[in-house]
C-alpha cells in the first residue's frame, strides 16, 4: 500500500509539472487508477485482518462481520463461541479468514433466512462451523473464488497447509454447512478469565449435522 501511495504522489507531481501538455490527461488517468487501487488494497487488508480481531479476538470479529453482512439483508443469525483464551495468532487469522469466506458466500449466494456460526476448541485446535438454510448448491472442487475471495479448493488447500481440514456439505434446496478445524499449537493463555460462553443474537438454532461417515482427520471435497 505504501509503495502504491508513493507512485500515486509521483504521478500527481509529474502531472502538475506537465500541466498543459498533451500527455497530462493520460497521467491523470494513471493517477486516478492508482488511487483506486490503493483504496481497494486498504479495504481488502481491513476485511482480512480487521482491528477487532487483534483487539477483541476471534469471536468478536466474527460477530461484527455477521452484523455487517446479514443485518442489512434482514437475515437472522446466531453465533455460538466457546473458547478458553484466544488461539495463536496464525490460527486466529486463518480461522477468521476461512469463516469469513463461508459467511460471505452465504450472504452472497445462499438466499438464506438464517445463518448460524459456531467456534469451539476441539482436539487441540479451533473448530468452526457455518451453516445456512438457503438454496444450497452442488460443490465443485475447482470452483474459483471471486476477486478478493477464496474458492472452495483454495479454502481446502489453506486448511490442509496449516495441518487442519476443511469441508463443505450442501445439496440443492437443503442449505450449506461449511466445517473446518485448525491446529492451535501455541494458544494464548486465558489470563485467569472464566470460560467464555457467548450466544449472540438470534434464536437458538441447531445446524445440520456433518456428513455421515466423514473422516475429520482428512479434509475432502464432496464429489460434484
Amino acid at each position: 500500500v505504501q509503495a502504491m501511495t508513493a507512485v500515486s504522489l509521483r504521478l500527481q507531481r509529474l502531472r502538475r509539472h506537465l500541466e498543459g501538455d498533451a500527455r497530462a490527461p493520460m497521467l491523470h488517468d494513471a493517477e486516478q487508477a492508482t488511487v483506486a487501487a490503493v483504496g481497494r488494497l486498504r479495504r481488502l487488508i481491513f476485511e482480512l485482518h480487521p482491528p477487532t480481531l487483534e483487539s477483541e479476538g476471534l469471536a468478536a470479529a466474527l460477530r461484527l462481520y455477521l452484523q455487517e453482512s446479514f443485518d442489512p439483508l434482514g437475515v437472522s443469525w446466531h453465533l455460538d463461541a466457546d473458547i478458553d483464551g484466544e488461539p495463536s495468532r496464525a490460527c486466529q487469522v486463518l480461522a477468521y479468514r476461512l469463516a469469513r469466506e463461508a459467511l460471505f458466500n452465504a450472504a452472497k449466494h445462499s438466499r438464506c433466512h438464517h445463518v448460524a456460526a459456531a467456534v469451539r476448541r476441539r482436539g487441540g485446535g479451533i473448530h468452526v462451523q457455518v451453516a445456512d438454510d438457503g438454496i444450497g448448491f452442488r460443490p465443485a472442487p475447482a470452483s474459483p473464488g471471486e476477486p478478493g475471495h477464496l474458492g472452495l479448493n483454495s479454502s481446502d488447500q489453506m486448511a490442509r497447509a496449516a495441518g487442519g481440514w476443511w469441508r463443505v456439505h450442501s445439496r440443492e434446496g437443503s442449505g450449506t454447512v461449511v466445517t473446518l478445524w485448525l491446529p492451535d499449537t501455541d494458544p494464548e493463555p486465558a489470563a485467569g478469565e472464566a470460560r467464555r460462553r457467548r450466544s449472540m443474537q438470534g434464536r437458538p438454532w441447531q445446524p445440520r449435522p456433518e456428513p455421515p461417515g466423514a473422516d475429520p482427520a482428512a479434509a475432502s471435497l464432496p464429489a460434484s
